[in-house]
């Protein structure tokens, strides 16, 4: 994603930045499926619910305005996900596909209701969504360069010791950090609890 065009994932997806849909999907889509398969269902069903989230976020990201610590994009889609699980079951109620049959029913009945301030289901924490908008943005970088940004900021080195390692100069070091950084400010501002 152009990082230039957008200060925000969410930005990048109103001013119509083509590759942010793209790094949306990139992140959720599997944290989505994950859920829905350690819910039970099919790989197949939890691709279908998956890619009916977002499309319903999709649809609905124009109109959906963050509030501070009340509302956030997490929680929204939280909620969203919660919703097309529910609307799920009561569609194939009639045909459970769960694993057990049986356990259709105790899926529909385990769901809690969503308020959209609060979640505590682990896909939807910081440190996942991190975790993954990680490992997606890593693929935009050359490997000397996320590995300078992993030596320099995630374990701490020194720029003089990273460059050492990786036989770069200081301030390519300091550099290729700063560009990582840049780019995760920009994709996560709307994912995680900064306001």
């Amino acid at each position: 994603m152009d990082e230039t065009t957008a200060s925000s994932l969410l930005d990048g997806i109103r001013k119509g930045v083509p590759r942010a849909w793209e790094r949306m999907v990139d992140i959720w889509a599997p944290l989505l499926q994950g859920y829905c398969r350690n819910r039970g269902f099919a790989p197949e069903v939890a691709d279908d619910i998956a890619q009916n989230v977002m499309l319903r976020v999709y649809r609905g990201i124009h109109q959906f305005e963050r509030n501070g610590r009340e509302r956030r994009l997490r929680y929204w889609i939280a909620a969203i996900t919660r919703n097309e699980i529910v609307d799920f079951c009561r569609r194939n109620s009639a045909h459970p596909v769960a694993i057990g049959g049986s356990e259709h029913q105790l899926q529909l009945n385990a769901l809690r209701s969503v308020d959209d301030s609060s979640t505590d289901e682990p896909v939807f924490q910081p440190a996942i969504i991190l975790a993954r908008t990680l490992q997606v943005v890593e693929q935009d970088f050359e490997p000397h360069v996320w590995r300078a940004f992993e030596l320099f900021k995630r374990d701490g080195l020194t720029a003089r010791e990273v460059a050492k390692v990786l036989g770069m100069t200081e301030n390519s070091v300091r550099q290729a950090a700063l560009r990582v950084c840049r780019r995760l400010r920009a994709e996560m501002a709307d994912l995680l609890d900064s306001p």
